[in-house]
């Protein structure tokens, strides 16, 4: 728990920066990265998610690691989980980045799961990594989107910090009390911020995050769009999708 709450000391904003389907069925026991992209064992719920359930170089989970499913998400032993509901894989270690365009570009250069095509995520796909917040979790009160954003005025068109409130520290489902599932391990419950910007149609480098030990979702406020420490969970592109062979 002190390593928790330790989280909420280094979240402090910095004062300077950078301007700025078809859904077949895999019938195989571990399938390819290719079919991890569309792959899905199970039916979402109404709301499209079923509620079961630092590195820069992110690298594979060892020589012994056997792919395992932990509710939804299944560790594929290549340094990526993919998620069997919505298709997404996910790479299993988080980079650490202050701003979401350094942080696109971090994803861009990274091999993982034997693909480039790394991206970082929309606010609505980091949604679905919340488990056990009914506030935040996809599906949730909190009306943040894709498609939602602040007004010009900076007040809240669709975004309401009640509506999106945090959830008691530490108390998810995932190891230490992170609000994620617990094939991801001992990564901290850190600060993960999405692609999505804040205000649309402005030149404006903010964008939302969620804080993974409270499952708070929030924006930076500052105008530069950058945190003194953050972090992102890089997601696949299945169109930018790229295989890379292992060296020999």
């Amino acid at each position: 728990m002190k390593r928790l709450l330790t989280c909420v000391a280094i979240l402090a904003i910095g004062c300077s920066g950078g301007s700025e389907n078809e859904d077949p069925k895999d019938t195989h026991d571990t399938p390819g990265a290719l079919d991890r992209i569309a792959y899905s064992d199970s039916e979402p719920g109404e709301d499209g998610i079923d509620d079961t359930g630092d590195s820069t170089e992110p690298e594979t989970n060892g020589g012994d690691c056997v792919p395992t499913t932990s509710g939804r998400f299944r560790d594929n032993c290549d340094g990526s989980v993919t998620d069997t509901l919505t298709g997404n894989v996910w790479m299993r270690h988080l980079i650490s980045t202050n701003a979401s365009k350094e942080g696109q570009i971090t994803c861009n250069s990274l091999v993982a799961g034997g693909f480039m095509g790394w991206r970082m995520p929309t606010i609505d796909q980091l949604r679905t990594l919340i488990s056990g917040c009914d506030t935040t979790q996809t599906g949730g009160t909190c009306r943040v989107s894709d498609e939602c954003f602040l007004g010009k005025d900076q007040s809240g068109t669709c975004f309401d910090a009640s509506q999106c409130a945090p959830c008691a520290n530490g108390d998810g489902p995932g190891v230490d009390g992170c609000y994620w599932d617990k094939v991801f391990g001992d990564d901290n419950c850190h600060l993960l911020l999405s692609k999505t910007p804040v205000v649309k149609g402005k030149e404006d480098p903010r964008s939302w995050y969620i804080t993974f030990y409270n499952a708070q979702l929030d924006h930076i406020p500052n105008a530069f769009g950058q945190l003194t420490a953050g972090f992102a969970r890089c997601i696949l592109d299945p169109e930018a999708a790229v295989p890379v062979e292992p060296e020999e």
